[in-house]
């Protein structure tokens, strides 16, 4: 979510790590300001305790070498888990400021469904020194919307942030690097202070662990001079009089240069309306019931790779699903996926579910979740839920 960043203070915790064994801190550690090389290197000692960490000291972290790239993707990542904290160094290479976004941060693309990053509960952060002041740039996990990112901008985390929720990787949601668009471009002094930040702290916070595949600091746009075009002038050639013939003189033709104005194309937009409901309020233990989801297209425009996260509540067990418009439900990531749906098209899908012996008294809350390629104009309609009361046979 977005925060309005407060540098934290940091508690002087950090350790030294031996590369693939983490150890304590030492009673007395320090970090100087300026190492004594120029190379951009990532690394794990225990920081100060961010907002949302569980633990007062930051896990160090082991990445594959030469991870995180700073600078353009490779789809090779590395996985920060819970509690864990990583310490960027950019050296020489600081982030300068400026207008728009300065940085993209990578995420891993999802093997499970091609087209789509699942984004994790995680913090970014940025830093003038090795042991903070920190400030917040970018946490996913707090249901606050990040206006200062390319997903804020586009409207995910309006309605909720979720655990590896499904976000398509079409510009301009994410940015695009190598051929990897699964960039989250961050404008840093839009929610802290402008200025240079030579460290870039990632905190995990989810039990899965948060993938960064690489760190790409954007150009000002500002610092890009447009080279005029040369002035060329046509000395023509001397004239000769001879005489009685007369002189002629060589005017050139001039030649013009057509520059076609370049025009945006407009990004299609989708507005996905979810509803959710269960055949009776009330559910015998070790019976079947059904749980009924109705998404429909208000437009302006078709709906492709649409995604619903419905994870089954405890203690409710899967049993079978079904649906038109060619919905498939993924069991093992609890979700459904869609083809397409056309503008004012309805789609209807049904999860049968059944509650164990032993859980009356229960009240299972079920959750829903949609997305679509196109961004949404009205998020606020993508989500839905239902429940029922388990009852003893």
């Amino acid at each position: 979510g977005g925060d309005t960043p407060t540098p934290e203070t940091p508690t002087p915790t950090d350790g030294t790590q031996t590369p693939g064994t983490p150890t304590e801190a030492s009673p007395t550690p320090t970090f100087p300001d300026e190492p004594p090389t120029d190379t951009p290197t990532a690394t794990s000692t225990p920081t100060n305790t961010p907002p949302g960490a569980a633990t007062a000291t930051l896990i160090p972290v082991t990445c594959p070498p030469g991870e995180p790239d700073i600078g353009l993707p490779d789809d090779v990542i590395c996985s920060i888990g819970p509690g864990a904290g990583l310490v960027i160094d950019l050296d020489s290479t600081p982030i300068n400021t400026h207008a728009g976004f300065d940085i993209v941060s990578y995420e891993m693309r999802s093997t499970a469904n091609p087209g789509y990053i699942l984004m994790d509960f995680t913090i970014i952060q940025v830093g003038r020194n090795h042991n903070g002041p920190w400030y917040t740039v970018f946490y996913w996990g707090d249901n606050i919307l990040d206006a200062n990112t390319s997903v804020g901008q586009a409207g995910y985390g309006a309605a909720g942030e979720a655990n590896e929720q499904p976000i398509p990787m079409v510009v301009p949601v994410l940015y695009d690097g190598n051929g990897l668009t699964t960039g989250i471009a961050i404008d840093i002094d839009a929610v802290a202070p402008s200025g240079t930040y030579r460290y870039v702290r990632i905190i995990g916070l989810n039990a899965t662990g948060s993938e960064v595949d690489a760190i790409q600091l954007l150009p000002d746009p500002a610092s890009f001079t447009a080279t005029p075009t040369p002035t060329y002038t046509f000395t023509p050639s001397p004239t000769y009089t001879y005489t009685p013939t007369p002189t002629f003189t060589y005017t050139p033709t001039a030649t013009f240069t057509f520059t076609p104005t370049p025009t945006d194309t407009p990004v299609p937009q989708a507005n996905l309306a979810l509803g959710m409901s269960t055949t009776s309020p009330t559910v015998i233990e070790a019976t079947n019931t059904d749980v009924s989801f109705a998404v429909s297209n208000l437009g302006p425009n078709d709906a492709t790779n649409i995604v619903i996260s419905a994870p089954l509540p405890a203690p409710v067990g899967y049993v079978t699903s079904s649906g038109d418009c060619g919905a498939t439900y993924d069991t093992l990531n609890a979700i459904w996926n869609i083809p397409v749906i056309s503008v004012s098209q309805t789609c209807n899908l049904t999860l049968t579910v059944q509650p164990p012996l032993g859980s009356a008294g229960q009240t299972p809350v079920f959750n829903g979740t949609a997305w679509a390629s196109e961004p949404d104009p009205d998020p606020s309609n993508n989500v839905a839920s239902t429940s029922f009361n388990i009852v003893s046979s």
